[in-house]
């Protein structure tokens, strides 16, 4: 194998540590997180790969809400 080969292979495995590094502290943060719903206030906790790979801005992530329904807003909340 040539040296581009493995300066390809070490990019790649780098890559994919800093993938799993980044799942690992979101199952973490999962874990003790619920979420409230900003049109009814309805509190709640969706599916790990939907929590992480919801569209999300800081502590605001974009869910459908299972009381009311309504594609909002819900604002993480953690446990203590």
């Amino acid at each position: 194998m040539s040296v581009g080969g493995y300066i390809a292979l070490s990019i790649t495995g780098f890559i994919l540590f800093v993938f799993l590094v980044a799942a690992l502290i979101g199952y973490f943060v999962w874990r003790k997180s619920y979420f409230v719903c900003e049109k009814c206030g309805h509190t709640h906790k969706p599916k790990y790969l939907k929590f992480l790979f919801g569209w999300h801005m800081f502590d605001n992530y974009l869910f459908t809400c299972p009381n009311c329904g309504e594609t909002c807003s819900h604002t993480l909340e953690t446990d203590n």
